[in-house]
């Protein structure tokens, strides 16, 4: 069995992902990911996500926002160009939590099994507001 590592995050206010869209690609994340964007397309029930070309961006910037405004759950993928890490990223509208799976290349804490979680919640800290989060839970699971 493998290793799922995850951050959950529950907001205080609406999230709004427009505001968080425009503000990553300031910090280095981005959508793309070898010239490919992974996204839950409209009307998914069963996380099947989807690949286009990174040339599909902005259809995939109105779906997200589609979904949104349907209360569906929003989800793409997001990387760093830096640090050669990201995850998938879930937004549950409903509940007004996130949900962030760390899949590529996961940071780890020296030689050990274990994510380092303070390198994905500084970055994190960096787009949304710490004040705007009520609570916070990072879990590496066998």
């Amino acid at each position: 069995m493998g290793m799922q590592s995850s951050i959950d995050i529950t907001l205080n206010n609406p999230f709004d992902l427009n505001k968080f869209l425009g503000l990553i690609t300031n910090y280095h994340w981005t959508l793309t990911y070898n010239n490919s964007i992974t996204y839950l397309p409209e009307n998914d029930l069963d996380f099947d996500w989807e690949i286009v070309k990174s040339s599909d961006y902005d259809m995939i910037i109105n779906i997200l926002e589609r979904k949104k405004n349907k209360l569906e759950t929003v989800g793409f993928s997001m990387y760093h160009s830096y640090l050669h890490t990201g995850f998938l990223f879930h937004y549950f509208p409903q509940s007004n939590k996130l949900m962030l799976l760390l899949t590529y290349d996961r940071i780890k804490i020296g030689t050990t099994r274990f994510t380092n979680f303070t390198i994905y919640l500084e970055e994190i800290y960096k787009i949304i507001n710490q004040d705007e989060i009520e609570s916070i839970t990072c879990q590496d699971t066998y």
